[in-house]
């Protein structure tokens, strides 16, 4: 095999990745008010839109995991870590310019900004100056048997250990928190904002 042809091999397996993360996530979202209420309408395009971004900072800054049955996806990243890019930069230009819904920009902001504090405030006063920061985590709805979450869960462990800093997760989907639970997540705050629960939670570690 030549380089060009190893470099082309490389691009469509990016390609693939790509469009199965966008896939996976849009899926699982499409009907959380929470995304939908940022973006302009419901229309698919906004949601690709926006999770096409999320792709773009992740693939530059952070990790993404997907479970051996293709049922699951991770997106994380080191907070100490992150930063921007003209990719990043471009990615997010397209969302504020085509997708992102101006009118309700101001509450998506107060949202982002009170998960933002209170994770922050949790992590200054729990002594963690840096941790990994789980942004997505989805699965295929059909997938009951949620092995591909649990393969996710145990991914998370590993990086733990291998980086020696905790990991920092919020849901606001209920069931949710007992899986975080069996995985050894500790969930330091519940909060509501809105007509929302938000569970905040922390894993630092097997012995812990």
């Amino acid at each position: 095999m030549t380089k060009s042809e190893l470099a082309q091999k490389l691009i469509m397996v990016r390609t693939i990745q790509k469009n199965l993360v966008i896939s996976l996530l849009s899926n699982s979202f499409a009907d959380s008010h929470r995304i939908i209420s940022m973006l302009r309408s419901s229309q698919r395009k906004h949601l690709l839109n926006f999770f096409n971004y999320i792709y773009v900072f992740v693939e530059q800054f952070g990790q993404i995991f997907i479970s051996q049955n293709q049922s699951t996806v991770l997106l994380y990243f080191q907070y100490g870590k992150r930063g921007s890019n003209l990719k990043t930069l471009y990615a997010k230009a397209k969302l504020l310019l085509f997708s992102l819904s101006v009118k309700n920009l101001v509450g998506t902001l107060k949202f982002n900004a009170f998960v933002t504090r209170t994770r922050t405030k949790a992590a200054h006063a729990m002594g963690d100056s840096d941790y990994i920061y789980v942004w997505f985590l989805a699965g295929k709805e059909q997938a009951r048997s949620y092995s591909g979450l649990y393969e996710a869960m145990e991914y998370l462990k590993l990086q733990y250990h291998f980086n020696g800093v905790p990991i920092y997760i919020e849901t606001v989907v209920p069931r949710m928190v007992a899986i975080y639970q069996r995985a050894g997540f500790k969930f330091y705050a519940q909060e509501a904002y809105g007509n929302q629960l938000i569970w905040f939670a922390k894993y630092e570690g097997y012995e812990k």
